[in-house]
């Protein structure tokens, strides 16, 4: 008896068919050899011999001679191992019947020939009728979510599609169930987005991010779980777009070669139809005209001026509003553009009269203060911000409010400056104002060619070195007077000295070094050189 079925487009192997094959008829095999043969062919075995073909080899009557096949799948059944592989074949192992380049899998249990080809052949054809309605769905383009829908026919895993704005294309219950809670995962905005705290530690996953240029079925390990989870990356071109996820249980065994082509067969419809009827909304929403202006802004030249127009109408924005720009370092690789983009919309999200954009390792965030009616100067912007922040686990540079935004680049430099200055000096703090490290940038700016004690005024460089040869304090004693806004009595007691004493001092001071106190541009100069030698109180 000969029965055969034509395979249409989709190759089966030996691997995922025995696979499939194994949950139709719940059994597992021990005895297996797969190397992922495809076969177009389903037939008892019988002396004709034909390559590309399953063969179905009854061994009621022991182990027919297999030599000289090739490039052939066996399902051998009814097969007692502990007599037949011995006498007939001496000390030969069942694995080396079997030719090298052959596939087999064994199925132990005793069953009638006819009711093992009905089986084999319901498998065969379940599995081409799961890929010609993946096929349909395709070319009637039907919506992403029926494709994605379909994989439950054949991939009984959980499993969820995830794009690289952490939007949740499709997800199923088992899937939640393998990343938290289920029941709270569903009650957060219907599963549009992954929950926060899921996407925080995402954010802050290396190895997520570094996933994001593999190709090919790959294995993913969470920071909040110790399982791991197969994945497929969907790219346009060299842009990656969005991740197919399903979790491997401790349970279970390893994912085994069959499911694994199952699944990368099924992620081919996906990203397929992923590519032709979705949108990525985020990357479009970077591009509108309000993001492409603010853009442009900040790469122009010094010598090009970007003409501004009636571009901000739209948005309900003036070229003379008041603006703040904020710098965001959330100490991520400038690769982890998928992040940063979430984290553009987020903030946006949360304060509405804003336009976030990526800027290398960093996001650039300008808040219109004339729209949302708040000011740098008040404390709400301030105690808003810190929340803010804290949530996204950053820290910030903020610069001047400023009211012309063709000047924007100028105040980012301010926001970086103040970044990079008080994250140096105060790395406990949340956010950095570049009111508060104005002089500390200036002093950073002048003492580029020559040192402090260069720059000096001759006042303080005769006291100082006075003091050095003679054991006196006249340097810091000038010092404490002039922060003192002259009064003799506060000064003398922050050097704890009486007042007659502090009086005698300055009068030595002044017989030293000829100081005129009543010259602004003089006091300013020994103000400034007291700073450059970081001159403090005791």
């Amino acid at each position: 008896m000969l029965r055969s079925v034509a395979v249409i487009e989709m190759q089966i192997t030996s691997s995922m068919f025995f696979f499939q094959l194994e949950k139709e008829l719940d059994f597992y095999s021990e005895y297996k050899r797969l190397s992922s043969i495809t076969f177009k062919r389903i037939r008892y075995y019988r002396d004709y011999l034909e390559g590309e073909t399953l063969f179905l080899v009854d061994c009621s009557n022991g182990i027919p001679n297999l030599a000289g096949l090739s490039s052939c799948v066996f399902l051998f059944y009814n097969l007692n191992l502990d007599s037949d592989v011995t006498p007939e074949r001496g000390t030969l192992t069942f694995e080396n019947l079997i030719p090298e380049d052959c596939d087999y899998c064994v199925l132990r249990e005793g069953i009638d020939s006819l009711e093992l080809m009905e089986k084999i052949l319901e498998v065969w054809t379940k599995l081409m009728e799961w890929d010609s309605q993946l096929k349909d769905a395709l070319q009637n383009k039907s919506p992403l979510q029926d494709v994605l829908q379909l994989g439950h026919n054949i991939i009984q895993r959980p499993y969820s599609l995830i794009d690289r704005n952490f939007s949740v294309i499709y997800m199923t219950e088992e899937f939640l169930e393998a990343i938290g809670d289920g029941e709270d995962l569903k009650n957060e905005e219907s599963l549009q987005y992954l929950p926060s705290d899921k996407v925080q530690e995402l954010l802050m996953d290396e190895e997520f991010h570094q996933a994001e240029e593999k190709r090919g079925l790959f294995y993913y390990y969470t920071n909040y779980e110790e399982e791991p989870f197969i994945c497929i990356n969907i790219f346009s071109e060299e842009r990656y777009l969005a991740r197919l996820f399903s979790p491997v249980y401790p349970s279970h065994r390893d994912v085994e070669v069959g499911e694994k082509e199952l699944f990368r067969h099924f992620a081919n419809y996906v990203s397929k139809a992923y590519m032709s009827y979705t949108d990525d909304v985020l990357v479009r929403h970077q591009k509108d005209v309000l993001h492409n202006l603010v853009r442009r802004i900040l790469t122009s030249s010094e010598q090009e001026k970007i003409f501004i127009g009636n571009a901000l109408e739209v948005y309900g924005w003036k070229k003379d509003d008041t603006y703040v720009l904020l710098k965001l370092n959330f100490f991520m690789d400038e690769k982890w553009q998928a992040g940063l983009l979430y984290l553009c919309q987020q903030l946006e999200k949360e304060w509405k009269d804003s336009c976030a954009i990526v800027r290398g390792n960093r996001i650039a965030w300008v808040v219109n203060l004339s729209v949302s009616q708040k000011g740098v100067e008040n404390d709400e912007f301030f105690r808003s911000l810190s929340y803010l922040i804290r949530d996204y686990v950053c820290v910030a540079g903020v610069s001047d409010s400023f009211n012309d935004l063709a000047e924007l680049k100028k105040y980012e430099r301010q926001a970086d400056i103040a970044l990079d200055i008080g994250y140096k000096e105060q790395p406990h703090q949340w956010y950095f104002r570049f009111e508060d490290y104005k002089l500390k940038y200036m002093i950073g700016m002048v003492t580029r060619e020559f040192s402090g004690k260069e720059l000096c005024h001759r006042v303080v460089k005769i006291l100082i070195n006075y003091d050095e040869e003679n054991n006196t304090e006249y340097a810091y004693t000038l010092y404490t007077f002039l922060i003192s806004e002259y009064n003799i009595t506060q000064a003398a007691e922050k050097v704890f000295v009486h007042r007659t004493t502090f009086v005698r001092r300055m009068e030595r001071i002044k017989e030293l070094t000829q100081v005129n106190l009543n010259d602004p541009d003089e006091i300013l100069q020994i103000l400034l050189s007291f700073k450059l030698l970081n001159f403090k109180l005791l």
